[in-house]
């Protein structure tokens, strides 16, 4: 049983308890971002911890409704939709006047579900889907197959492939994700370059960013990225962020990890087949302290599985380097054109970070970072993106062959690494002013310490 919890919650702690009355069922609760929600309905089932699963905020939707054999929900669009695309009958335990009438209508009329608008309601229904060998609920899952198609996307390409060529084909999946990515090889001239164009630094919403993991791949996908690694924050729970992150919903929880982990795997597998872009799976560190002296944010690059918060920096790096990862300073110097707290604890500690660093921040998003380029660090160039206008910024671009391993090693070594700034069409800008202040960065760039190929 799958409930999730978005309007109502006041009856949320009954229809919990008249859940739990009923013998054999499994339960999971999902709550989004309301920590404080979480917490009570951990306090609620703590004698219940085999039966009950509670999650915060995940974009595992789909995933959920497919492993489950119902559905409590409001009657949303997306959720109902999602319910019968997923082939799981839903039991809806509120209706909102209005497009949610039409959506409760739909599942009644089809008998695809049930409507119940209390706990005592809830527990009936639920108790008379799986009676006499689930009778009832098995007559809505057929009925939900009779009209499901989770390919709807996939017929709806078929039919604009098929109207710009015109000639059939079938109706696929991987053969219209092969013919999509030909046709861009054909017409993008960026999956040919021999140069990588690179953003190691990407916050989701996972942490603090506003877009999704699939959003991200496709936004750099269609810009013509070669490799990106998506990197949210990590809070050390011994310091104040860590300590508030199950609250401010800013940083990834410890119990997010695993999905965090699988969702950008899958994103990689779909990111190389359509964008033939590499995804990487990251965390930034989080070392907040009291002062700007005493805080440090450490980039995992292609990280291949979870690393505990709590660590130390010298034992996190080396937690990294077990994995053959790549460790990154992140910002290390005094940002300038961006608001927010300065992480300097890595600069000031060069002697002994130096040798376990594989490469310093010289640009994030707008800041120049000189001293990195004096003291002869190696470097690379990230957008450290939250929002889409993140994204014309300063990157990293690599001569060498688009594979994980050759990436690591081209950074490590620092040869044949440049800088860029990625911006906008000069048409695309909104002033002359705007076009005048990235003109300016551009010229810039020659006094920048940057090493290329001998």
């Amino acid at each position: 049983m799958f409930y999730i919890i978005n309007c109502g919650k006041r009856k949320a702690e009954k229809t919990i308890d008249r859940l739990l009355e009923i013998a054999g069922l499994e339960l999971t609760v999902a709550v989004g971002k309301d920590a404080e929600l979480k917490q009570q309905v951990l306090e609620q089932t703590r004698g219940e911890r085999g039966r009950v699963e509670v999650l915060g905020w995940t974009n595992q939707m789909p995933q959920l409704m497919r492993s489950h054999h119902l559905i409590i929900s409001k009657a949303g669009g997306a959720t109902v939709q999602e319910s019968i695309a997923a082939r799981c009958p839903m039991i809806v335990n509120q209706v909102i006047p209005g497009q949610e009438e039409g959506n409760a209508r739909l599942l009644e009329q089809l008998n695809l579900g049930a409507i119940a608008d209390d706990s005592k309601a809830i527990h009936a229904t639920v108790e008379r889907a799986l009676a006499h060998n689930a009778k009832l609920w098995q007559e809505w899952r057929k009925n939900l197959e009779k009209i499901s198609m989770p390919d709807a996307a996939f017929r709806i390409a078929a039919l604009v492939l098929e109207s710009v060529n015109e000639t059939p084909h079938p109706i696929n999946g991987s053969t219209l994700r092969s013919r999509i990515s030909e046709q861009k090889k054909r017409i993008d001239p960026a999956h040919n370059s021999r140069m990588l164009l690179c953003d190691f630094h990407i916050h989701s919403d996972y942490s603090d960013g506003v877009l999704a993991v699939p959003e991200l791949v496709d936004l750099y996908g269609r810009l013509g990225f070669d490799c990106i690694c998506i990197t949210d924050y990590l809070a050390d729970p011994r310091r104040v962020m860590g300590k508030l992150a199950r609250l401010t919903n800013l940083t990834l929880s410890p119990d997010q990890l695993n999905e965090y982990f699988d969702v950008i795997e899958r994103e990689r597998k779909r990111a190389w087949r359509r964008y033939n872009m590499l995804v990487l799976t990251g965390i930034e560190f989080n070392k907040d302290g009291l002062t700007k002296k005493s805080s440090a944010h450490l980039l995992g690059i292609d990280l291949k599985a979870p690393i505990d918060p709590a660590l130390d920096l010298p034992q996190t790096i080396q937690e990294i380097h077990l994995q053959c990862c790549m460790t990154v300073a992140s910002h290390p110097h005094i940002m300038k054109s961006e608001w927010g707290k300065n992480t300097l604890y890595l600069w000031h500690n060069q002697d002994l970070f130096v040798p376990m660093i594989d490469a310093w921040e010289i640009a994030n998003r707008n800041n120049i970072f000189t001293p990195i380029g004096l003291k002869h660090l190696p470097f690379i160039a990230n957008s450290d993106f939250h929002k889409p206008k993140h994204i014309y910024s300063w990157k990293t671009l690599l001569h060498c062959e688009k594979d994980p391993l050759a990436i690591k090693q081209c950074v490590r070594e620092n040869k044949e690494v440049a800088i860029t700034l990625f911006r906008k069409e000069q048409n695309e800008f909104a002033s002359q002013r705007a076009f005048k202040e990235q003109e300016e960065n551009f010229f810039a760039i020659p006094a920048m310490p940057l090493r290329l190929a001998n």
